[in-house]
C-alpha cells in the first residue's frame, strides 16, 4: 500500500477518533448546561424566599441611660498587685477652697524621689523643706515677707520628729548686699518649753539673750538674761530643788535683787504632786496624779472663799478617754459638770457642760456617719470631713450657725506612688509638714 494511503488511513483514524471525542463532549456539555440551570433556579428560589418570608421583629437598641432612682454600677478597674518590698503611698498634690461660689487653688506641694515634701506653694508664696537624716529634724524655710516699706524679713523653723518646734529664727534682709541679719532666735526642748530667747531690733542692735533650764517636771531651775551684748547674765528667776533634783519652789528676782515666791511644789510617795502658783492676789492650787494628769484644781482671790474642781478620768472604749470635771463652791454646792472626751491623739471629740439646774451647753461633738465621714459641731460651727476608700481626707465642709454665711469647702487631691518599704519606714521618723497641715483640719 502506498505510503500515502497509510497516511490517509491514519488521518482518517485520527478524524474518526476526533469525531467520537466531539460526540462525547457534546453529551458532557449537555449535562453541564442542565446542572447549571438547576443551580441558577435554586439560587433564584432562595433569593425570593429571603425577600418575601416573614421578618422577625427588630430588637431596639439598649438604653444605657440610667433611669431615675436607678443605681449605676461602676466596674472597678483591675488593680495590679503591689510588687514585693514596695508600699503604695498617697501624696497630697493640691488643695482648693470654695466660698461664695468662687473655687480657687489654695495650696500645692512638690516632693523628692523619697516622697518627702520639699516645697509648698501657699497662696502664691513658696515654703521649702530640708531634711537632716542623722537627727531626723526638718527645716521649714518661709518666703520673704515685708514688715513695712523697706523692711523685709525671712523666717526659718526647725521641727523635731514629734512636730515640736525646736528652733525658730527670724532674719532681716539687708538692702545693701542682700545678706541676712539675725533678728531673733527662739529654742524649745522636746516638751515645748522655751530654753533660749535671743532678740535684736530691726536696726540690728542687741536687745537681750535669755537662757532657761528646767527639771524633769518642767519647773524652772534657772532663768538668766543678758541685756547688753557681752554683759553678764542676770538671774530672772530660779528654782530650789530637793535631794532628788526636783524643784520645790520657784522664785522671781526683780531688778533690785528682791526675790518673791511664785510657785511651791510638794511631792508624795505615790508619785502625785501638788503645785501652788501665786499670781498677783490670786492663788491657784493643782494636784497631779502619778501619770501627770490634773485631778484637783482650787483657786481663791485674797480672803475670798475658795472654789474648786475635781477631775475624774475613765475609759469607755480603748479609743477614748473621758474626763469628768465637777465645779464646786466653797460650801460644797455643785455649780456644773463638764464632760470632755479625748481620742488617742489627745484631740477633743466631745465636750458638754451641765449646770446644777439641768441646763446643758454643747461645745464639741464629733461623730462618724455610716460612710465613715466625720461630722463635728464646735462652738456654733459645723464641719463635715469626708474621706476616700484609702482614708485620705478629700473634702472639708464648714457650716456656720449663721444662715447668712455660705459654706466654706476645702478639697484635697492626691497622687499615688510606689515606694520601698524601707523608705516609707524611714520617712515616718521625720515630721511631715503635709500630714500636720491636714491634721489641722481634723482637730
Amino acid at each position: 500500500m502506498h505510503p500515502l494511503c497509510d497516511i490517509l488511513k491514519n488521518r482518517q483514524q485520527i478524524l474518526s477518533a476526533k469525531g467520537e471525542s466531539m460526540k462525547l463532549n457534546r453529551k458532557t456539555m449537555k449535562w453541564m448546561l442542565i446542572g447549571l440551570c438547576c443551580v441558577v433556579f435554586a439560587t433564584w428560589a432562595a433569593l425570593m424566599w429571603g425577600i418575601f418570608r416573614d421578618k422577625p421583629e427588630e430588637t431596639p437598641p439598649k438604653d444605657e441611660t440610667p433611669k431615675e432612682n436607678e443605681q449605676t454600677v461602676t466596674k472597678e478597674p483591675t488593680v495590679s498587685p503591689t510588687p514585693d518590698g514596695m508600699t503604695e503611698v498617697f501624696l497630697l498634690e493640691c488643695e482648693y477652697r470654695t466660698y461664695n461660689g468662687n473655687r480657687r487653688l489654695l495650696r500645692t506641694y512638690r516632693y523628692d524621689e523619697k516622697g518627702r515634701a520639699i516645697a509648698c506653694v501657699y497662696e502664691g508664696r513658696e515654703y521649702s523643706y530640708e531634711y537632716y537624716d542623722v537627727s531626723y529634724l526638718v527645716k521649714e524655710i518661709q518666703p520673704y515677707w515685708e514688715v513695712y516699706v523697706g523692711e523685709t524679713h525671712k523666717t526659718e523653723i526647725v521641727y523635731a520628729p514629734n512636730g515640736q518646734m525646736t528652733i525658730r529664727a527670724e532674719y532681716r534682709l539687708r538692702e545693701s548686699d542682700g545678706g541676712l541679719d539675725t533678728i531673733s532666735v527662739t529654742e524649745w526642748n522636746e516638751a515645748g518649753l522655751a530654753t533660749r530667747i535671743y532678740r535684736r531690733d530691726n536696726s540690728g542692735n542687741f536687745v537681750s539673750d535669755e537662757i532657761i533650764e528646767y527639771d524633769g517636771n518642767g519647773y524652772i531651775i534657772s532663768d538668766t538674761k543678758q541685756t547688753s551684748e557681752g554683759g553678764d547674765y542676770v538671774t530672772q528667776s530660779y528654782g530650789e530643788c530637793d535631794e532628788e533634783g526636783r524643784v520645790t519652789g520657784v522664785y522671781s528676782v526683780d531688778d533690785w535683787g528682791t526675790k518673791k515666791l511664785t510657785m511651791k511644789i510638794s511631792y508624795h510617795e505615790d508619785g502625785s504632786r501638788d503645785e501652788t502658783r501665786y499670781i498677783d492676789s490670786t492663788v491657784y492650787t493643782r494636784r497631779f496624779d502619778a501619770s501627770g494628769r490634773e485631778i484637783y484644781t482650787e483657786w481663791h482671790e485674797g480672803s475670798e472663799d475658795k472654789e474648786y474642781q475635781i477631775h475624774t478620768y475613765y475609759t469607755d472604749t480603748p479609743e477614748e478617754t473621758v474626763r469628768e470635771s465637777k465645779y464646786y463652791r466653797a460650801d460644797g454646792t455643785l455649780v456644773n459638770t463638764l464632760i470632755t472626751r479625748y481620742d488617742n491623739q489627745g484631740n477633743i471629740i466631745f465636750q458638754k457642760r451641765t449646770d446644777a439646774d439641768g441646763t446643758e451647753q454643747l461645745f464639741v461633738d464629733r461623730t462618724r456617719d455610716a460612710d465613715g465621714n466625720t461630722i463635728e459641731w464646735n462652738n456654733g460651727t459645723g464641719r463635715k470631713l469626708e474621706y476616700d476608700s484609702h482614708g485620705n481626707l478629700i473634702r472639708e465642709t464648714i457650716k456656720s450657725a449663721n444662715a447668712d454665711y455660705d459654706d466654706i469647702v476645702h478639697e484635697f487631691e492626691y497622687s499615688s506612688v510606689l515606694l520601698e518599704k524601707e523608705v516609707v519606714e524611714e520617712n515616718a521618723k521625720f515630721y511631715n509638714p503635709v500630714t500636720e497641715a491636714l491634721n489641722e483640719w481634723r482637730k
